[in-house]
């Protein structure tokens, strides 16, 4: 396996290195299915619990319980255990139908991503509006304010009793070089795929530092909720980051032109012998592929070396790869960029 730091040209050089490991995007899902008691794959579990009747098309889920305001307030905890979740992007999902919106309170988390002294730094509140009205959903990052959403959502965008699926992606800070975030981060919300919060420009950093990680997940179903799901790549996308890639900034000017090459080696899991699978070097800042491998068809480590042009400045880079036909198991192993 590589596995070694690779020093670029100029004063500073260039830092990146890549382990081998299997790309991942799906972090976390769950149907509520198996029928398994909520403490089976969750804690801090207050006033919820899974039904067999409760989730969509009336079939298995999870639903909070108790009195009106317990109904109202009632969470459960994801927490994927050591290591956490490490990526600058993650985006989580949640089918609800918000049959438990008669509290006066102000509202309660949907979800709260948490860093791992239990600090949560980004949080999608729901059950949110002026009067009886419910149907508002706020975004928040600590990093910003503990107290002021960076984000508000129209009046309307929740319908009490009818499912409707939420989803929220964060675009986490890059450093700001003193241990801080940039003002370059993203929160986006999503109902049944339509954009109701879209804030840029902003600082979304977790408690712990950079790498940005995510240690727990909180749900708040607000009613009756079903089909959870916790990704580190976008919706819509074959493309996965390599899970153990150093993402560190690179500046262009250390290399002659821009130009630099990725020296990796790629293969698919055993008993995939017909899957394809590809690398790239993406520029996750601005969202753009600097260069791309050729195609492999192997189950044994494959040399797939391949050039890129650098964004001229600095920038983070993810190695990434994806695979025909997709769902299958893929590995990288790279000594990361070089001249």
């Amino acid at each position: 396996m590589w596995r070694r730091w690779m020093v670029g040209v100029g004063l500073i050089g260039a830092l990146a290195c890549a382990g081998m490991g299997a790309a991942v995007a799906e972090r976390w899902a769950d149907t509520f299915e198996s029928a398994a008691a909520l403490g089976v794959s969750y804690s801090d579990i207050t006033d919820a619990e899974t039904n067999a009747t409760c989730g969509v098309a009336s079939g298995w889920g999870v639903r909070t319980t108790g009195t009106t305001s317990q109904k109202y307030y009632g969470t459960f905890l994801y927490a994927p255990g050591s290591p956490a979740i490490v990526s600058e992007y993650l985006r989580v999902r949640f089918t609800l139908d918000h049959a438990s919106t008669a509290e006066s309170g102000y509202g309660n988390s949907l979800f709260e991503l948490r860093g791992a002294t239990n600090n949560w730094f980004v949080s999608l509140y729901h059950g949110v509006g002026a009067g009886a009205d419910r149907s508002v959903l706020e975004a928040y990052s600590v990093a910003e304010s503990m107290s002021t959403p960076v984000a508000t959502s129209s009046t309307g965008v929740i319908v009490p009793a009818s499912w409707q699926t939420i989803e929220m992606e964060v675009w986490f800070s890059t450093d700001d070089g003193f241990g801080g975030p940039n003002s370059d981060g993203r929160i986006r919300v999503t109902v049944d795929s339509l954009e109701v919060i879209n804030a840029t420009g902003i600082m979304v950093q977790s408690t712990g530092g950079f790498p940005n990680a995510t240690a727990s997940v909180l749900f708040g179903p607000m009613g009756n909720g079903d089909n959870i799901g916790i990704y580190d790549t976008p919706a819509g996308t074959n493309w996965v980051d390599i899970a153990d890639f150093v993402n560190v900034p690179v500046n262009s000017a250390h290399f002659p032109g821009g130009r630099a090459r990725v020296l990796c080696e790629l293969w698919t899991g055993a008993g995939s012998p017909a899957a394809t699978i590809q690398a790239r070097l993406y520029n996750a800042e601005d969202d753009v592929s600097v260069g791309e491998s050729v195609e492999v068809t192997s189950e044994t480590p494959v040399t797939a070396d391949f050039p890129v042009t650098l964004t001229a400045g600095t920038r983070r880079y993810r190695a990434q790869v994806t695979s025909v036909p997709s769902g299958v198991e893929l590995f990288y192993a790279g000594a990361g960029i070089m001249p």
